[in-house]
């Protein structure tokens, strides 16, 4: 893969799993790699979480994450 392509993009980076890119982290780094996504032109980006703690990680999104997604475009 190209040294240009964007955080969470695959090349052996941990977090691109079979499901996809996913983001991993507080809100600046997520924040951070989804931008570099749009910057790439990716225009949708599909939710979901998984595990325990779904509840909590839905409310977290919508308080801390969305907000700060939603400067993005």
């Amino acid at each position: 893969p190209g040294g240009n392509a964007p955080a969470g993009a695959g090349g052996g980076d941990p977090t691109s799993g079979a499901a996809g890119v996913q983001f991993l982290g507080g809100v600046e780094s997520v924040v951070k790699k989804a931008r570099q996504l749009h910057d790439a032109g990716v225009g949708i980006l599909d939710v979901a979480f998984a595990g325990g703690g779904q509840r909590r990680s839905f409310e977290l999104f919508g308080r801390k994450f969305a907000p700060a997604l939603a400067d993005i475009g």
